[in-house]
Parts: structure tokens; C-alpha cells; sequence
């Protein structure tokens, strides 16, 4: 009897399945399938293998086209059924041949089936594969034949999120009505709506459009060919600008819709609308084509009843004129007040469009122009994406252009906020591309000052010796280009008691005619007088003001809030934050209000104010904006000389789940003075796919979903059930995005903690990108299990861990300063809370020198204590 000396099977790690998911090319997922062992792969990636190594004459990865799987499917019936849960996405196009393969598999619930099939044929060719239809391209040759059989194919079609119409001919009244009142109805999801006929259409009642527009899902709309006329016109213009959800409009060849949105009367453009397309580069005989309908067809009379044709008949037969210069200034106008991604922007008539370009707002980072005139090009700071079509450029445009892309080695420097990166980059650099500013930056990063140097310098808090100091002059001898932010923009006012805050308040800052923040910080309570001083001064000398933080020493009760309200009012109105400034009973119930139903906040903190909170929770209060991005609520840190009934119990959690249910939120801040359980907020959180940042305080948690955009995360004294913390450790063991962790707060317990220490070299190892962990560590066990991961860990960019202790012991300090002598591109540093033992910190450090470690000493802000770095000796130095 002989004895297997084999090697047991082991399997793909759910992180190899995620770099599977994140290759883009047929060739490289084979490559990789193929590069793996035969005993790593299950049934499933092993007959994906076998299909990807079919030349298939249509797409098969990472979007798997019909064709090629029922190509498949005929050869190999059990390879596909097999691999069909691996695919992500598949794209069905019109065909009876391919139903077999749709009505005998099922796909899970993870697959995405696109489809562009007639309208008749939605159910018979989709079968078993209608439930995960979520985008829909509708093609129909026959107005009729839409009509007919669209209420009954759609209807089935619960998990839309996309349907684009695609008429071959005009779209009728009826087919447009059907299509969106079953699609309103019967498709809770639906985000996109196109509507794209081949012929210029007019329709004479947008209803079921309207009632699209008014769901919390609409997202984003597009008008191809499909003229409103009338009053419908102004109305559906209305309320489309005052949507709150929609993120896209894209107008294309509807002039006469185009000039009501960029109408001086209409609203502004959404403060959330991201991207913005206008086309008006169409051929316009298509408005001829309405009195040549019937004669374009012999069968005419046979295809379209009476009614049909009466519907067509009062269409206007003169083509609506260009747009032209008059347009280019409206839409300047209406750009300017935007906070835009993406403008594309195609003209049929050449115009002068340098208006738009001078205004185009610093969110922009992609832009599109056909058949423009250009006489200067700005330096657009943040634009990574530029088309120009049929452009044409004035001597002085196109010497702007070429300077701006000259700039790049400044634009690129911007998006980097470390100093090491900025050094490393402009180190990179020939000199000879380096102007005399970039050259001098590096001779200053070079320095290794012991402050805060870059993106942003750091400078000691004003005091009454200022003038005094070599710091002030450089203010009053040296001019900023405008560029440049300073803090006569972000201004925070601290004033050592009401009556000088009231009286020099406005004699000092009335110049500061840039503000777009002010926080004030009085020393003592914060009284309704102050409180109104300050915000009326706000709202009659600073419109643009964006952000207010009102922050209270002790809990102010305020009586009034009508100055507040008409800063909400203003267009400007962007962050709201209110610390210790309450409104309590029916003065809070109005402020709940009129921030719920604000279409310009994207930031509200509620920090300390209990009935303020629970007025924005409660049920019969509006939902959060759809616009709104980042939402704190914060009861943790108490009020001195004040014990209010704790804001949150489980009450107010299962109202704040609610809330957010249907939001946008980017960041979530949830702070809690009494301990309870969060799950409930958590389970909806994966439902959010826009959030990428999320912090806890003073909560229990008894799971811990996957949240497979979350970027940041900061748990800070919260406990975890035992399924909790293991859930926990796999989400950051196959979190895609992940780069910061802070548990640096409150240490977890042994056990908890060597879960998550175990999980920490699969994150950092295979991120690509650098990384930050903050560690409360407290024992020698809790050291040693960390110093492990470190070993463990093999990362290939930068990652920094700040470890927080005012008792670990040297031994343990000196055991982390070890492991990491074995790492690469690591960089440690320890957090003691103030306390410093000069003897074990020349120790540590002697002890890290015998390491060869790198030792470089920093300082957070000036005035601060120095903070010593360990970084291994494999680190470049600069």
C-alpha cells in the first residue's frame, strides 16, 4: 500500500476571483485562468477556462455576447450552465435562434443582462433570464407593434434600470405614454430613460415622463429627436431643473427644449446634475419629413389609423433656427452656478464659446466641443479629458492651449497630498521641464522641515504678538496669484466673548469679499443676538458663502431661526454644520424641514443638539436630499454641565436606517453617547454604492457586511459580536478599495484583535495603491500578534501605521521596530497621548538604528511635538 504524496487541492482565494473580475480583456482572463493549477480551480473557472480558449467570433469576456454563448452552449451545453455565474454581464441582441439557451439556464441574482431586442419579442427571448434584465434598448420598426405588445413585455420587467426607445420611425403619443406609465409603474429601479427616434418628434403630453422625473431613482435622462412643444415645453424644462436626483441630461437635437433650459427665466441647472450634454449639430430636414409621412410609404395608409396621423399634423414644418452666440451666453450663465463633471457641447452654427470656457466651474474634469471658436483656452486645473472637434483657435487661444499643456507637471502635482510623493514626482522630472516655481518647490521639499509643508502649510494660530513675527510679513510683503487659497476663504472667528464678536465682526472681515466658509467659535454660550448678527451679516454681504459652522462652548437653545433660513435659501448654501446650537419643538420641526428640502446642501453635521436630531429623523419628516452627500450626527462627546436624554436609542436607529435607505451619501459619521446596536444602519449601507467612507462610535455591532466601495473606515470604542469581528476581518481581506483603517481609539480584546491583525497582510499585500492604519495596542500579546502580520505583509506602495498606546512597554515597541526591518515601504510611528519617557525614546531609537531602519522626525503643525518615523531600509530614500 503505497501513500499519496500529492498536495491537497486548494482553490482560487476569493481575491483572485476579485482580480478576475477586474481584467477587461478575453486574452488576459485566459492568461490568468491558465497561469493558475488545475487543482486551484473549481467547476465553474475551469469551464470559463475551456470558453475562453474558443476563438469566439463574438465577445465573450468580461461582457459575454448571445451569439458566442449559444455558439457554446450548442458544443458544450454543461461548460456553459457551469460558468454562466461567473459572468458579470451579457449582452442580448434580437434573435429567436438564441432563446433556447435563455429559457433553459437561470442566472444569479450577480448578473447584469443588457438587451437590444424588438419589443414583441422581450419575453419570448429573455425566458429565465428576465429577472436580471437591467438595461432594455427597445427596437421597433412599427410605431403599432410597439404599442400593441409593450404594457405586456415590460411589465415583467421589474429590476430595469436603463431603457433606451429606439424608433425606427416617429415616436407616437401612445407608444410613449405605454412605455413610461408601465415602466413608472412596474420598475421601481429605473434610473436611465432615452428617448431616440429616427425622426424628429413632438409629443403633446409628458405625464408618464414627468411622473419618472418625480421618482427618487431618476438619475438620467435623454431627449434625442423628441421635441416637446407648448406649454409642455416649460414644463417639462420645470421639472427637470428642479429634480434633485438627476445626475445627467443629454439634449440632443431638440433646439427649441434646449432654448427654454438655457433660458434666463428657467431655474438653474441641479446642484447635483454632474454631466451635461447639448447637440444641435442635426440636419433639419427632418422637420420637412412630417409632410412627406404618408407619401414616404406606400403602405402608409395601412400601417398608422387617422389618429395616428393627427398626432403628426400640427407639427411645425420650419426648422427651429441654430443655436448661436445669444445661447453660448445663456449657457455660460448657467454653467457658471453648476458644479458639472462633464460638458459636451456640439454646435451646427460656429460660435464664440470663450464665454463658457472663463466660467467652467473647478469640478469639471471632462470636456466636449464640435465646431466652436475659441480666443483664449483657461488653465482647467482638474480637466483630465478633452475633445475638440472641428475647433478653430485665435492666435492667443492656441498659446494658451499649448501653455496648458505645458502645465502638466503642475496639474499632476496637485492631485498628489504627500510631501514624499510631490518630492519624489518633481525629482522625476528632466530640469530642463521644471520652470523657476516647480524648481524652487523642490529645493523646499528637499529640506526635510520638521512641518507641514505640502499640499497645504501650516501655520500657529494667530495671536496678539502676530505682527510681530517674521510668519505676518510675509502677508504684507508678498502677493498670491488668485489661485492660491487662503484663509481670507476658509475664516475661522474665535472671539473671547459676545460683545467683541458683535461689534468688530463685520469692521474686520467685510473685506474679506472671497468667504466661502465661516466658523464661528465664541468662547461663551452662543446667544440668539450673536447668533443672528452673524448670519444676517452672512446673508446680506457674503451670497457665495458656502459653508457655516456654528459652534457653541455649552448647549444653546435658540429661538429663532429665520436668519439660518435665509441662508439655506441661498443657491450658495453647500455645508451646514451646528455644534451645540439647538432648535427644540416646532422651531426644530421647521429647520428639519427646510434642510430636508434643500436642493443645494451636501453636507449637514448634527453634533450635540438632541432635538434638532430627532427632528430630521423622525418619519414624518422628508427624506434626505437626493443631492446630499455626507451626513454626521454626533451625541458622543458630552456637553459640560449638561446630560440631555441620549439622541439615539434603538428607536432612532431603525428611523435613521430608514433615512438613508434611498440616499447618496458619500460619508457617514455615526457618534453615540449610549451604546446600541447598529446592524440595522449597516445592512442598508451595501445599498449605497456612492459611500466611501464610514465612522463609528460607540456602537455594538453583531455583523459587519461587505462593502465593496467603502475607501475609509474608523471604528472607534465600538464592540463586535464574535460573527461580528470575523465578518469584519473578510471584508478587509477581499475589500477592493479600502485604504484607510483606523481602530486607533479604544484597543479591541486579544481575541478580536489577532482576527483582525490575521486579515491585515491579505489587504495590504495585494492593495495597489498606499495605505493608512491607525492601532490602539495595549499588550504584549496583541504586539506580538502584530508584528506577525507585519512579517507576513508584502506590499508594493506605501503604507503608514500609526500605533496608539500610552502603556505598551518597550519590549513590544522594540519587537514592531523588528518586523519592520523585514518589510518594504512601511512607515511606523507610535502615538503615545501626550506622554513622553525621554529614555525609552532615545532607546527605541538607538534600537532602531541597530535595525538600519530609517528614523526621519516630523511634526504635525508647528508648535507640536516632533513625531519619530521608522521606516525600513529598503525604503528609497529621498
Amino acid at each position: 500500500m503505497t501513500t499519496d504524496h500529492r498536495a491537497p487541492m486548494w482553490l482560487l482565494s476569493p481575491i483572485a476571483l476579485q482580480i478576475l473580475d477586474y481584467l477587461d480583456d478575453a486574452d488576459d482572463a485566459h492568461a490568468f485562468l491558465t497561469a493558475a493549477p488545475n487543482e486551484s480551480l473549481d467547476d465553474a473557472l475551469d469551464a470559463l477556462r475551456a470558453l475562453l480558449a474558443v476563438d469566439a467570433e463574438l465577445p465573450l469576456w468580461p461582457t459575454a455576447h448571445i451569439a458566442s454563448l449559444d455558439a457554446a452552449y450548442d458544443v458544450s451545453p454543461s461548460s456553459v450552465m457551469k460558468a454562466l455565474p461567473l459572468f458579470r454581464k451579457i449582452f442580448v441582441t434580437c434573435g429567436q435562434d438564441y432563446a433556447k439557451i435563455c429559457h433553459t439556464t437561470k442566472l444569479p441574482p450577480t448578473t447584469i443582462v443588457s438587451a437590444s431586442i424588438d419589443a414583441a419579442m422581450i419575453r419570448g427571448v429573455l425566458g429565465k433570464w428576465l429577472p436580471n434584465l437591467a438595461a432594455l434598448r427597445i427596437v421597433s420598426q412599427s410605431a403599432l407593434a410597439a404599442s400593441a405588445v409593450i404594457k405586456d413585455n415590460l411589465s415583467a420587467c421589474d429590476g430595469l434600470q436603463a431603457l433606451t426607445m429606439d424608433q425606427y420611425e416617429v415616436l407616437l403619443q401612445d407608444t410613449l405614454d405605454t412605455a413610461l406609465a408601465v415602466v413608472v409603474e412596474a420598475c421601481p429601479r429605473l434610473e436611465r430613460v432615452r428617448l431616440r427616434p429616427s425622426s424628429l418628434s413632438t409629443a403633446s403630453d409628458y405625464a408618464a415622463l414627468l411622473a419618472w422625473l418625480a421618482l427618487p431613482t431618476s438619475r438620467h435622462m435623454a431627449l434625442d429627436r423628441t421635441e416637446p412643444k407648448g406649454e409642455l415645453c416649460a414644463k417639462l424644462m420645470t421639472a427637470m431643473l428642479a429634480s434633485t436626483t438627476l445626475e445627467t441630461i443629454e439634449l440632443l437635437e431638440v433646439p427649441i427644449f434646449i432654448r427654454a433650459v438655457l433660458s434666463s427665466s428657467s431655474p438653474p441647472l441641479p446642484r447635483q446634475l454632474r454631466h451635461l450634454t447639448i447637440k444641435d449639430d442635426a440636419k433639419y430636414d427632418d422637420y420637412d419629413s412630417y409632410d412627406e409621412y404618408d407619401s414616404n410609404d406606400d403602405d402608409s395608409d395601412d400601417a398608422y389609423d387617422e389618429a395616428d396621423i393627427d398626432e403628426v399634423d400640427d407639427v411645425p414644418m420650419d426648422p427651429a433656427p441654430l443655436l448661436g452666440d445669444a445661447d453660448v451666453a445663456a449657457l455660460a450663465a448657467k454653467v457658471a452656478t453648476s458644479r458639472l463633471q462633464s460638458l459636451a457641447l456640439h454646435l451646427e452654427a460656429r460660435c464664440d464659446v470663450t464665454s463658457v470656457m472663463t466660467i467652467l466651474p473647478p469640478t469639471l474634469t471632462k470636456l466636449a466641443l464640435q465646431t466652436a471658436t475659441l480666443t483664449s483656452f483657461p488653465p482647467l486645473v482638474s480637466l483630465w479629458h478633452l475633445e475638440l472637434w472641428a475647433v478653430r483657435f485665435s492666435d492667443e487661444a492656441i498659446a494658451s492651449l499649448a501653455a496648458w499643456l505645458r502645465s502638466f507637471p503642475k496639474l499632476i502635482l496637485h492631485f498628489l497630498d504627500d510631501a514624499d510623493d510631490a518630492y519624489a514626482f518633481l525629482q522625476a522630472e528632466p530640469n530642463e521641464i521644471l520652470d523657476d516655481a516647480l524648481n524652487a518647490l523642490r529645493t523646499l521639499l528637499a529640506m526635510d522641515l520638521q512641518f507641514q509643508l505640502w499640499p497645504t502649510p501650516v501655520w500657529q494660530w494667530p495671536t496678539t504678538s502676530v505682527p510681530a513675527q517674521d510668519c505676518w510679513s510675509i502677508c504684507h510683503n508678498t502677493v498670491l496669484p488668485p489661485t492660491t487659497v487662503v484663509s481670507a476663504e476658509h475664516l475661522g472667528v474665535l472671539s473671547p466673548n459676545k460683545l467683541s464678536f458683535t461689534s468688530v465682526f463685520m469692521d474686520n472681515v467685510s473685506a474679506c469679499h472671497g468667504l466661502r466658509a465661516l466658523t464661528s467659535h465664541p468662547m461663551e454660550t452662543l446667544d440668539q443676538a450673536t447668533f443672528d448678527a452673524a448670519l444676517t451679516a452672512v446673508v446680506a454681504t457674503w451670497p457665495q458663502l458656502e459653508r457655516i459652522h456654528l459652534v457653541s462652548p455649552s448647549l444653546s437653545h435658540m429661538s429663532d431661526c429665520q436668519s439660518l433660513l435665509a441662508w439655506l435659501a441661498l443657491p450658495a448654501a453647500r455645508d451646514l454644520v451646528l455644534h451645540g446650537t439647538d432648535f427644540r419643538d416646532e422651531l426644530g420641526a421647521k429647520l428639519a424641514t427646510a434642510m430636508l428640502t434643500s436642493r443645494t446642501l451636501e453636507t449637514i453635521e448634527l453634533i450635540e443638539v438632541a432635538s434638532l436630531t430627532r427632528a430630521v429623523l423622525s418619519p414624518s419628516s422628508p427624506p434626505l436630499p437626493q443631492q446630499l452627500r455626507h451626513l454626521k450626527i454626533d451625541d458622543h462627546m458630552l456637553m459640560e454641565f449638561f446630560a440631555p436624554p441620549p439622541v439615539f436609542g434603538e428607536a432612532d436607529m431603525t428611523a435613521l436606517t430608514a433615512k438613508i435607505t434611498n440616499s447618496h451619501l458619500e460619508s457617514l459619521h455615526l457618534g453615540m453617547r449610549t451604546r446600541c446596536d447598529a446592524t440595522s444602519v449597516l445592512s442598508v449601507l451595501p445599498q449605497l454604492p456612492a459611500l466611501t467612507k464610514l465612522a463609528l462610535q460607540g456602537v455594538h455591532l453583531t455583523s459587519f457586511p461587505p462593502l465593496r466601495h467603502l475607501g475609509h473606515l474608523e471604528l472607534r470604542t465600538v464592540t463586535f459580536s464574535d460573527t461580528a469581528i470575523e465578518s469584519l476581518a473578510a471584508f478587509l481581506g477581499s475589500s477592493p478599495k479600502l485604504v484607510q483603517l483606523d481602530l486607533g481609539h479604544d484597543p479591541l480584546p486579544d481575541p478580536h484583535a489577532n482576527i483582525v491583525f490575521g486579515a491585515l497582510p491579505q489587504w495590504l499585500s495585494r492593495r495597489g495603491t498606499a495605505c493608512e492604519i491607525r492601532l490602539a495596542i495595549t499588550s504584549d500579546v496583541c504586539a506580538d500578534a502584530f508584528a506577525t502580520a507585519l512579517a507576513q505583509t508584502r506590499n508594493s506602495h506605501k503604507v503608514t501605521i500609526t500605533i496608539v498606546s500610552a502603556i505598551l512597554s518597550l519590549a513590544a515597541m522594540m519587537q514592531l521596530v523588528a518586523a519592520l526591518a523585514s518589510t518594504s515601504r512601511l512607515a511606523l510611528v507610535f502615538n503615545r497621548g501626550g506622554l513622553r519617557r525621554a529614555e525609552e525614546d532615545t532607546a527605541l531609537e538607538a534600537y532602531g538604528r541597530e535595525q538600519r531602519l530609517r528614523i526621519i522626525y516630523r511634526k504635525v503643525r508647528p508648535g507640536s511635538d516632533k513625531q519619530t518615523w521608522f521606516h525600513p531600509p529598503c525604503a528609497s530614500a529621498r
